[in-house]
């Protein structure tokens, strides 16, 4: 059993209340990292068996930890969330220095060390986070087959979603209700059953948003920038954008601003000037007739079920 700080609750701490707690030193980062290892030796493939993780970099993140408590000490703070744990899609690259395979959820990588660290990596370990583990994922982001269920890989098995009890029903499809979403299951379940405060997604279509709703968490997907993709699994290089999961909205900013590094874009320092909206005519661009046929026919059947309800009201109350 690790030691766990007093006074911290890993399932509802952000990465801002924890800030504070290093600030204040009440807390070090040693510390934090531990009782989130606790909680993922606790109930990842043991107790509720979540299996958001697929692999944990233990002595990498307590060395790393220690050396930013140092800094801290020092004067040098590297960035708003330095020192605090994330956890990381394993479909992103991390070099040999973590010991963890990049495996994109498939066998045939589970042993698979990359050469280096992806850029966002590199980035985001350069503001002082600390990479805890590789988070599980729907196998090869989901582009192995459109059979296999939302957080289900070869390599850590079924991902369970930690807000339903008893985890994913048998007859339950890929985006099922009972399922975590995916493809970046883990990452929004092991921030949801804390396992860290903060996780890297990635999203192709709905990737990073979908399993986030689901978890009960915040989340954007970043815009598209192609340097910043170095080392991630490609799936569509038009779409393919990174994504980031937290308990709160400024947890989710400080992150991007982590993950964006140096580049520094505001556009509100951009104008209008020469830019033009377009609008499409809904009778040329609209839904083709045999869909639109579909659609009135489940407005009249939701409409008079919706009638036969509120009837069937009426009446028991009149009983």
């Amino acid at each position: 059993m690790l030691y766990r700080p007093p006074n911290f609750d890993v399932l509802t701490e952000t990465a801002g209340s924890i800030a504070k707690s290093l600030q204040s030193g009440d807390k070090t980062s040693e510390e934090v990292v531990r009782a989130y290892l606790d909680q993922i030796e606790k109930h990842n493939k043991k107790g509720f068996e979540l299996r958001a993780i697929i692999s944990v970099s233990e002595d990498a993140a307590l060395s790393q930890a220690v050396r930013l408590d140092q800094e801290r000490k020092d004067g040098k703070l590297r960035g708003p969330i330095h020192g605090i744990p994330i956890i990381l899609k394993d479909c992103i690259q991390t070099s040999a220095e973590l010991g963890m395979p990049t495996t994109a959820g498939a066998a045939v990588f589970k042993n698979a060390i990359a050469r280096e660290d992806a850029e966002v990596v590199r980035r985001l370990r350069d503001q002082g986070l600390i990479v805890l583990g590789k988070a599980s994922l729907t196998e090869f982001c989901g582009a192995k087959a459109k059979e296999t269920t939302a957080g289900w890989n070869a390599v850590n098995g079924q991902t369970q979603s930690a807000w339903i009890h008893g985890g994913k029903r048998k007859d339950d499809m890929y985006y099922g209700r009972s399922t975590p979403g995916g493809s970046s299951s883990g990452s929004a379940v092991g921030v949801a059953a804390g396992f860290a405060p903060l996780s890297v997604a990635t999203e192709t279509g709905g990737s990073c948003c979908l399993p986030a709703n689901r978890s009960g968490l915040y989340s954007v997907k970043l815009s598209h920038e192609p340097q910043l993709l170095n080392g991630v699994l490609p799936l569509c290089l038009a779409f393919d954008g990174l994504g980031a999961m937290a308990r709160s909205a400024t947890d989710v900013e400080n992150l991007v601003k982590a993950m964006a590094g140096s580049r520094k874009i505001d556009v509100r320092d951009l104008e209008w000037k020469d830019i033009r909206i377009g609008f499409v005519e809904p009778a040329e661009f609209g839904v083709v007739p045999a869909d639109e046929n579909k659609r009135d026919g489940s407005h009249h059947q939701i409409v008079s079920f919706a009638r036969e309800s509120i009837l069937r009201s009426s009446l028991n109350i009149l009983r």
